[in-house]
């Protein structure tokens, strides 16, 4: 194994980034410090331009830019990538607009330069970016900004926190994942928890991760009082050990981790007391950054812990999508989609001539053990022509996490039978009813 190959797990955020990196094959993730003189593990997600030149600054500089008078700040970047906004930037001497991609990729670019004595030399096998969730306005615009990036863009993949997280699991060790596991994350203005459940009586281990919004946990306002910010957190501490009383009434899980900077300071002494008494707690704020490495590091060299789970979260594919198919005189199953597949991932692509007939059939198996069904795709626009003389070709790929769409178009039978002006479209619901 060479150690010059690193793969990246970067955290996005609403308010700042997080870079891990890890040699191939180590499965030890480090997080970058962004600072010499102190711990600076997150970098705000921050951009400034200064006046007058076409210098930009991303960080702890864009703020010092800006406080100084000498720049201007593109504010609330996060959002404006995920309304797709066009930005107007105008400094006095040069106005100009921006795409929300364009700036977003100056960051990310920007944010990999403090990491050269880090990265100088090496070379970069996959980067997985990570964040809260994906949608595809976001998703889009983050591919166009990592297409800054002098990194391969079929080495760059994208998942959510969910996913970052159950690959920082699965290569902790078993006795902490061996009953469920909690994470709480207190990364954003109110609290986020996150309940992972492993099937080991499957194979490979189906994991599902159930995610709930605690709007009643929240951060205070920035400009409270520290008299009333005291009061704050001593109710904020009950309202948390209330949720753990009732998160934990089954006493199922046995590891919990604490994430984000909410968790800051000793302000739920009550909660902690409460956890530790039968549980492992664990705290800090790069699991999903080091999870996002250890996905990357599995996505082009997997490990066998890798193949030993699936997860099947909300934005993963819950179940296997196939076709029978005849090769040679024998009638096969063909593997289209596979259940675990994110739905942005999950595409399929094929010719292929209609021996008889003029339907396509999909064979749709759940993988939590709900009943099998078909799906079929008629094609009565092509009734009437002979056996095996009819050329498709089909597409079948995802634009929303339960949703598969297929697209089949004709593709003619040499100089025997023009393609037809028709494509066929049929969309399949993968849901509760295939659990």
């Amino acid at each position: 194994m060479s150690d010059n190959r690193l793969v990246l797990g970067y955290d996005l955020s609403r308010d700042f980034i997080q870079i891990s990196y890890m040699q191939l094959g180590s499965y030890k993730p480090e997080t970058f410090n962004f600072r010499t003189d102190k711990e600076l593990y997150n970098m705000p997600l921050r951009l400034a331009k200064r006046k007058g030149v076409n210098q930009w600054f991303v960080g702890e500089e864009a703020i010092s830019c800006v406080t100084s008078g000498d720049g201007i700040e593109i504010t609330n970047l996060y959002e404006k990538v995920m309304r797709g906004d066009t930005i107007h930037v105008s400094d006095g001497a040069e106005t100009r607009d921006y795409t929300s991609a364009e700036l977003l990729g100056l960051f990310i670019k920007k944010s990999f330069a403090p990491m050269g004595f880090v990265l100088g030399g090496k070379q970069i096998e996959a980067l997985v970016i990570t964040m809260s969730t994906i949608d595809q306005t976001f998703l889009a615009a983050l591919k166009e900004a990592a297409g800054m990036l002098k990194i391969a863009q079929d080495r760059i993949f994208y998942q959510n926190h969910e996913e970052s997280a159950f690959f920082y699991l699965i290569h902790q060790p078993l006795q902490l994942i061996s009953n469920e596991v909690c994470l709480f994350d207190f990364t954003d203005t109110f609290m986020t928890s996150y309940r992972v459940t492993m099937n080991r009586k499957t194979k490979p281990i189906v994991t599902k991760i159930a995610r709930m919004e605690h709007s009643g946990i929240r951060k205070p306002e920035e400009d409270i009082l520290q008299a009333q910010k005291d009061a704050y957190y001593d109710n904020l501490d009950q309202a948390l050990l209330k949720l753990l009383g009732q998160s934990f009434a089954d006493e199922q899980i046995k590891s919990i981790y604490l994430v984000g900077s909410g968790f800051e300071g000793e302000w739920y002494q009550k909660s902690l007391g409460f956890l530790c008494r039968d549980k492992k707690v664990f705290g800090g704020d790069n699991l999903y950054s080091r999870g996002a490495a250890l996905a990357a590091a599995e996505r082009i060299s997997p490990s066998a812990i890798s193949s030993e789970y699936v997860l099947l979260g909300k934005e993963k594919l819950q179940a296997n999508i196939g076709l029978r198919v005849l090769n040679g005189d024998e009638v096969v199953y063909e593997p289209v989609l596979d259940a675990g597949t994110a739905w942005h991932e999950a595409a399929y692509e094929k010719d292929f001539i209609l021996v008889e007939g003029n339907e396509v059939e999909f064979i749709i198996t759940p993988v939590m053990g709900g009943n099998v069904r078909s799906v079929t795709v008629e094609l009565a626009e092509l009734k009437g022509r002979p056996m095996s003389s009819t050329r498709l070709r089909m597409k079948v790929f995802m634009e929303a996490p339960s949703v598969v769409s297929i697209e089949i178009t004709d593709l003619g039978f040499g100089a025997f039978f023009a393609p037809i002006d028709q494509k066929w479209v049929k969309q399949i619901a993968i849901g509760e009813e295939d659990e």
